[in-house]
């Protein structure tokens, strides 16, 4: 068995932005987690709202007084439920070998001696497999402390809720003075991330009442406040409120419960995608066929539709597809993080991946984008194979493709799914049969 120093925790990831506001929910959540009698605090809201960062905050703030530290466990891109307790194996170096059964047992045996933290994020979409999970960890390690982010509560006996809401508003029937005006919450967010955008921008007495305005059509939605303000590099505020004014009609004051927080939501990123040039609202939507994140290399494999040959022309359409991800990247769309080799990987926030997703199935390009997807990652997975026979390459090869793993398991699902896709789902199996075997763990794909 494992001992307590033999941990390989998941790390927190850095955090980049200074955290506006949520002194109160910071302080409830360390309180809470702090308390002996308490064992799982659920940070709620709606999609955009900042769960993820608070998480964060708080994490970092309270890593050290744990023996064994934190461990952070992104969970949104997985969609199968029987992955969830592998996922957390994985994040604390744990072998994912054996039945569902015997993984949770020797999940729980790991952490029952344990005075740790774990982070789960973006639990809504799993929580039938969550909360069982949830409930029996702190049962049978009473110094695990478990904080997790989700839409709706996990609604496990003893979980803690801190609800997190939207920035406070300013009142726009009463405007403030600049310095009062300038420390509401909402304003703060929008002021530093339009200074981001555009250094020369300064809160006036001019632009105070319009910048009010913007942040009450915007719901007070991190999210929202950021993909509008990424467009100050081009537009006034001005005429930024008037493109809102007619891209999102239901972004108004009254909007406040969640259904209609999510709808908002929504809008706002319709209306950014409906800002983005034609080219790259096409590699916008086509990145939504990436689950988990992507290189810069998948994109250029399988966003851009193949050439009778190489050509200039080729090449050309791969420093334009270049371009068009910085625009994403700076139009708030798409974050840069750091890949284990070094080289830059991308994601996308689910809420906005999940929007690309509805535009690709509207354009009727998925079934060409999914089929590109597929053999991108045929192709890596069949190079690999060489190189993990390899001791001398076989980590820098199994660290290329653990990043990969929830889009391996994408294509090989929908190499499943197509009859006619069969011969290329298993060259795909057969080619991970060998990395599989390395990291102890089979996939689960329907009828499995």
């Amino acid at each position: 068995s494992q001992k307590p120093t033999d941990a390989r925790l998941a790390p927190l990831p850095r955090r980049r932005s200074r955290l506006i506001d949520r002194e109160q929910e910071l302080a409830q959540a360390r309180a809470l987690l702090q308390r002996e009698d308490v064992g799982l605090v659920t940070l709620t809201g709606p999609g955009g709202v900042g769960k993820t960062r608070l998480a964060l905050e708080v994490g970092a703030e309270l890593a050290p007084q744990f023996a064994v530290g934190a461990a952070f466990i992104e969970l949104a891109s997985i969609t199968d439920p029987r992955l969830v307790v592998s996922t957390v194996a994985r994040a604390l170096g744990l072998s994912e070998a054996g039945n569902q059964g015997e993984l949770v047992e020797r999940l729980l045996e790991y952490l029952r001696p344990r005075e740790v933290l774990l982070v789960l994020d973006n639990t809504e979409q799993l929580l039938a497999a969550t909360a069982p999970l949830a409930a029996q960890a702190p049962e049978v390690a009473p110094r695990l402390k478990l904080l997790a982010t989700s839409r709706e509560p996990l609604r496990v006996r003893d979980e803690q809720i801190v609800p997190i809401h939207p920035l406070a508003l300013p009142d726009p029937a009463q405007v403030p003075d600049l310095a009062q005006l300038s420390a509401i919450p909402s304003v703060a967010l929008f002021v530093e991330r339009a200074r981001e955008a555009n250094p020369a921008f300064v809160l006036t007495t001019d632009n105070a009442a319009t910048i009010v305005e913007l942040c009450q059509r915007l719901d007070g939605l991190p999210l929202a406040l950021e993909l509008a303000t990424a467009r100050l590099s081009l537009l006034t505020p001005a005429t930024l409120l008037q493109r809102l004014e007619h891209r999102l009609p239901l972004l108004s004051r009254g909007a406040r419960d969640l259904p209609q927080r999510q709808q908002t939501l929504r809008n706002t990123i319709a209306w950014s995608y409906d800002l983005l040039q034609a080219g790259e609202q096409v590699l916008f939507r086509r990145l939504a066929v990436f689950v988990g994140g992507f290189t810069l290399e998948a994109v250029q494999a399988v966003c851009l539709p193949e050439a009778p040959g190489a050509s200039s022309a080729q090449a050309n359409d791969e420093g334009e597809t270049l371009e068009q991800l910085a625009q994403l990247l700076d139009k708030s769309l798409v974050q840069a993080q750091q890949g284990n080799s070094g080289e830059p990987r991308f994601t996308m926030l689910e809420t906005i991946r999940e929007y690309a997703a509805d535009q690709l199935v509207a354009s009727r390009e998925e079934a060409a984008v999914q089929e590109r997807h597929a053999r991108y990652f045929l192709r890596l997975a069949e190079e690999a194979v060489p190189h993990l026979y390899l001791p001398a390459e076989r980590d820098s090869w199994m660290e290329r493709l653990e990043p990969e793993e929830a889009n391996l398991r994408v294509a090989l699902a929908w190499c499943e799914a197509k009859q006619d896709r069969v011969e290329t789902g298993l060259r795909l199996a057969g080619a991970l049969s060998f990395y599989w075997f390395l990291r102890g763990s089979v996939p689960l794909c329907k009828g499995a």
